[in-house]
């Protein structure tokens, strides 16, 4: 197993601020669980950087996976770059519109 640089975006970490306080208005606790569960998916994205879904149709350019089984509706978006890095784009609900995030990702 190769461990890949993983650069967490601006955008991407004001996300997960803004998730973590939504979450701790109702549950401080759960919301320090979905920090460190945030983390371990950024570890594995690093460590397995192919295991996401593709989020174009059949292009892998953009990757999704979810944070972690307790926190499954929330999606990290990413892609691995043309060196071997992996850059975290967002992190957003999954109810939100995909589609429209990615098209001001592209």
């Amino acid at each position: 197993m190769t461990l890949r640089r993983v650069v967490v975006t601006a955008i991407a970490e004001q996300d997960v601020r803004d998730i973590a306080a939504y979450i701790a208005t109702d549950n401080r606790n759960a919301a320090r669980r979905f920090g460190a569960e945030f983390t371990q998916a950024v570890e594995r994205v690093g460590t397995f950087p192919g295991t996401g879904h593709p989020l174009l149709g059949d292009d892998r350019a953009i990757l999704g996976m979810r944070v972690s089984s307790r926190f499954n509706r929330y999606i990290l978006i990413y892609k691995q770059t043309e060196e071997g890095a992996v850059h975290v784009l967002r992190v957003v609900h999954g109810a939100r519109d995909i589609q429209a995030i990615l098209e001001r990702l592209v």
